[in-house]
């Protein structure tokens, strides 16, 4: 996973620990790192190995030494552009959750191979807002793995007590464009 950002956004990071780490549990996955504020944060959080890379050069030698297949990114930042300029590993914007603000649809999605989107409502999205962007191509419906396990707080639901939908609205956003 790429997270080329400060540790004020790793509530973005949380959103996907857990899920992160059990994967891991099948295949190696680690976080890629551009500030050591932030490397040493992840490392109190969770489980996950972190690597540090500040420069191009680095990335470089990261990708060709680790054999990088997927990258994984949590949010649409500039930063994330250093890394897709790599066009061997299969790049995938994950987010940090579905919701109807502006930066949920950006123009940056068509830089990324695929979306992993909730389902069909954020497929649609997409769809609607992009101009050639082909999201029945460049989406993946994959619900919210993150509700597959227990965080502190959530509430005590039964594993097998059926579907569920959680509507929550977005937070108040850090710009006029997403303040809703």
């Amino acid at each position: 996973m790429f997270f080329a950002t400060g540790p004020e956004n790793l509530y973005q990071f949380e959103q996907w620990r857990l899920p992160l780490e059990h994967l891991a549990e099948q295949r190696p996955v680690f976080v890629i790192v551009d500030r050591p504020d932030t490397g040493d944060r992840v490392l109190q959080m969770s489980s996950l190995p972190v690597v540090f890379a500040r420069s191009s050069r680095e990335l470089e030698e990261l990708v060709a030494d680790r054999d990088v297949r997927v990258v994984l990114y949590l949010n649409q930042i500039e930063a994330n552009f250093r890394m897709l300029r790599f066009a061997s590993p299969v790049h995938i914007q994950i987010g940090h959750g579905e919701s109807d603000k502006g930066g949920s649809v950006s123009n940056q999605h068509k830089a990324y191979d695929l979306t992993f989107v909730g389902g069909d409502a954020g497929r649609d999205r997409l769809a609607h807002a992009l101009r050639g962007f082909d999201a029945a191509e460049r989406t993946l419906a994959v619900g919210r793995p993150q509700l597959d396990h227990s965080y502190p707080g959530a509430p005590p639901w039964p594993r097998d007590s059926g579907l569920r939908v959680w509507y929550a609205p977005t937070w108040e956003g850090d710009r006029p464009s997403i303040a809703y």
